[in-house]
């Protein structure tokens, strides 16, 4: 048993003192808002909501006597999207059905828009909250962005991120949205390909901030930034949010660095709807290429019970239930050559492997901001070198594609893809 395995191993340090953190005071004036709330005489009662929520809405439906839904272009775990036309305004806007929120939940939704007005002044960055109401469930409505998201352009368009300046496009345009966020206190924590919209003339925006909360709040024996529901889909999970640390802005940094390997291999790391935050770690270790498991220097610092979770001794590795027993997990594919091809720092993907490199680092006190990135990285600064690279990147592809990769480009890119699994069992 593990229990066993761990019983003469000692983890100094851990587990780590718990700290209490008082919530900061509001600074400035208390932000009021109204917000509508649909009624009906003949529904009372949550089971009753709920049972009546369950139903869709339809095209050329009216909601809040303002708002013609038009087609359904979005749809997530607890969201669906919907183009509309704002009847009062005379413009097309995003209307998002919330469902399981209840309606003390909208508040976040202004809290987070307010934040992002005070960086983003007309929405040049970021989507404008137009509206909110409750009707059965939460919805909210926001302004468009006229484009597509990564994904729809990876799966409709194979090889259109094969290009490395496309990458740089959606590098540059993720992390300056960053650095905004972190000028206004926000975490977005679902940084992924389906929320990087690709707009013309060739840029990129971050979108849906329904898992964004505010930074660096902790409390005795949680996190507040996880335990307010602000994480986001599992495959994007940054190492922080898989051991309970504190999230802050290097998390986004993760999930853009994450997203970035998966539009230019056209693979998604996800693997299935089983697999648990251990398998994303492992997937993790994977990238960092760290071949002597998770750093004990980090394993301490979770308030998780490391013990059930991860192998004792010189190498600690993800550990998974199967069944009765469990068994170690551990990279089937190190390092970057899974994702750019054997021998790519000596190929026109050199810049790029050195961002991702600089990017992806497990330890969230050692990874870099998105402003130092952006500072720092070569493949972010414009040059004539990079248009010499994306001259020669399209033949560099073909002459030498990443063979047996976990993370090979040999399908399109797509939500809860089969591809194969980054990590094995250990005996």
């Amino acid at each position: 048993m593990l229990a066993e395995a761990w019983s003469e191993q000692i983890l100094v340090g851990w587990p780590p003192l718990a700290k209490m953190d008082t919530v900061p005071s509001d600074e400035g004036p208390e932000l009021w808002t109204k917000l509508s709330i649909r009624v009906r005489r003949d529904i009372c009662g949550g089971h009753a909501r709920e049972l009546l929520s369950a139903t869709g809405l339809s095209d050329g439906e009216v909601l809040a006597q303002r708002y013609k839904i038009m087609q359904l272009v979005g749809e997530g775990h607890f969201t669906k999207a919907f183009l509309a036309k704002d009847l009062q305004e005379d413009r097309f806007v995003c209307v998002k059905r919330h469902r399981n929120l209840p309606i003390e939940a909208l508040a976040d939704f202004f809290v987070a828009a307010k934040r992002l007005d005070e960086v983003d002044r007309g929405g040049q960055f970021f989507p404008v909250l137009v509206d909110a109401f409750f009707d059965l469930v939460g919805y909210t409505v926001e302004s468009m962005f006229e484009g597509k998201n990564c994904l729809v352009i990876s799966t409709e368009q194979p090889g259109f991120f094969k290009d490395p300046m496309k990458i740089r496009t959606v590098a540059l345009g993720a992390l300056s949205g960053l650095v905004l966020l972190e000028k206004a206190g926000l975490v977005h924590n679902d940084v992924k390909p389906d929320n990087l919209i690709w707009t013309e003339p060739n840029q990129v925006r971050i979108v849906d901030f329904g898992c964004a909360r505010l930074d660096q709040r902790e409390e005795r024996g949680r996190n507040w930034a996880l335990a307010e529901g602000g994480a986001g889909h599992l495959d994007k999970w940054s190492p922080e949010m898989t051991l309970r640390l504190p999230i802050g802005h290097q998390s986004d940094v993760w999930g853009t660095a994450v997203s970035l390997c998966e539009l230019f291999c056209g693979r998604v790391v996800w693997r299935s709807e089983q697999d648990t935050a251990e398998v994303v770690m492992a997937q993790a270790l994977g990238l960092c290429n760290l071949r002597d498991g998770l750093p004990p220097s980090l394993l301490r610092r979770s308030p998780l019970d490391v013990r059930q979770l991860y192998t004792p001794g010189r190498r600690h590795w993800p550990v998974r239930r199967t069944g009765s027993s469990l068994e170690a997990i551990k990279p089937k594919r190190w390092g970057l050559e899974q994702i750019l091809g054997m021998g790519w720092k000596d190929s026109a993907k050199a810049d790029l492997g050195e961002f991702l490199l600089s990017a992806l680092v497990l330890d969230p006190v050692s990874r870099p901001s998105a402003s130092e990135l952006l500072q720092s990285c070569s493949f972010l600064q414009p040059g004539a070198e990079h248009a010499e690279h994306a001259e020669h990147a399209e033949h560099a592809e073909l002459q030498q594609e990443p063979a047996g990769s976990a993370l090979a480009p040999k399908e399109p890119l797509r939500p809860n893809s089969d591809a194969e699994t980054v990590v094995e069992a250990l005996s």
